[in-house]
């Protein structure tokens, strides 16, 4: 097993319990993951996880710009942004796309869950978005991706 995955998958699990316990993401979790990226990219010539330098860096700064709106619609917060990014970086396209894509599947549930709870409450359903700690269905999302592509690579 190439070092990358374990040390992924402990960066995953730090972030996931950050925005467990305090509901945010530390720049220097999300950011340093972006210029470890980077900075792979630039020494080893592709991404962590083995993507094109092309595709890592249209994944890491394409995400940014399109999870803006959802920044300002406030469904994600600063650091899910710099958390998306950082997986692109990480891993290219096929990867940040698979970890969305999974992401938002872990997400459907806990976020049913929340909104039965607010009827129950007599809640206002909008107030559920504030809730969902969506970096951690991001670093689950990441790691099913990466164990999908372990065997394949990101292509």
């Amino acid at each position: 097993m190439q070092w990358q995955y374990p040390a992924l998958a402990a960066w995953a699990v730090a972030l996931s319990v950050f925005d467990l316990k305090w509901r945010r993401l530390p720049n220097g979790l999300t950011l340093g993951g972006a210029g470890c990226a980077i900075a792979y990219l630039l020494v080893q010539g592709q991404s962590p996880l083995g993507a094109a330098p092309s595709s890592a860096l249209t994944a890491g700064f394409g995400a940014i710009i399109v999870s803006m709106p959802f920044y300002g619609l406030g469904w994600l917060g600063a650091g899910d942004i710099k958390l998306i990014s950082a997986i692109g970086l990480i891993g290219g396209v096929k990867v940040l796309l698979t970890t969305f894509v999974l992401s938002s599947l872990l997400t459907l549930p806990y976020v049913l869950a929340l909104l039965a709870r607010a009827g129950w409450r007599g809640e206002n359903p909008r107030s559920v978005v504030g809730r969902i700690p969506q970096g951690l269905f991001l670093a689950a999302g990441l790691l099913a991706a990466m164990a999908g592509f372990s065997h394949t690579g990101p292509g």
